[in-house]
């Protein structure tokens, strides 16, 4: 499969404005503001996630060098292929996006262990499926952010790649 320099450029383009949306509600998520609640935005960033990323996996098949064999079962990757034409500046905020979302994911992980959902006008937190305690909306909103942060967090890293690999189609 072939794509041709204008798909690139433009997926290079809607890659760029997704991941600077992502780090910025990542950014705004810590102010407790919840998204969801006005704007269907993290749907769309999801779904164009795959949109983006079928493309990048031809693209990276068609570089060639990219994947070594290291041992029978595993292959290493030669960033310096993969990443050939990206600026240093771009790797370094990648490199930093990268490790922001691990660490971002340990604290993420916690608040998955437990479920909190509106009731009948009552925000409740529960595990199990029983009822642990009412939560006020500051709460509830909080941890709501907690969410929208670990899924925006992870689609930073996906599209903060595809950024990285296409930015060569920029000219």
């Amino acid at each position: 499969m072939t794509i041709s320099l204008k798909t690139k450029r433009l997926l290079l383009y809607y890659a760029t404005f997704s991941w600077i949306s992502s780090i910025l509600f990542t950014i705004i998520s810590y102010f407790n503001y919840y998204f969801q609640l006005t704007f269907k935005f993290q749907f769309i960033l999801f779904i164009g996630v795959f949109i983006v990323w079928i493309p990048i996996v031809f693209l990276i098949k068609q570089q060639g060098d990219v994947f070594v064999q290291s041992s029978l079962f595993l292959q290493k990757i030669n960033f310096k292929i993969l990443f050939s034409g990206t600026p240093k500046w771009m790797i370094f905020i990648l490199i930093f996006t990268v490790s922001y979302t691990f660490i971002n994911f340990i604290f993420f992980l916690p608040a998955t262990q437990v479920n909190f959902s509106e009731e009948t006008g009552l925000y409740v937190l529960e595990s199990k499926g029983k009822v642990i305690r009412h939560l006020t909306s500051t709460e509830y909103f909080h941890r709501k952010g907690l969410e929208f942060r670990g899924i925006s967090g992870h689609l930073m890293i996906f599209y903060g790649i595809s950024t990285a690999i296409l930015f060569k189609y920029k000219k």
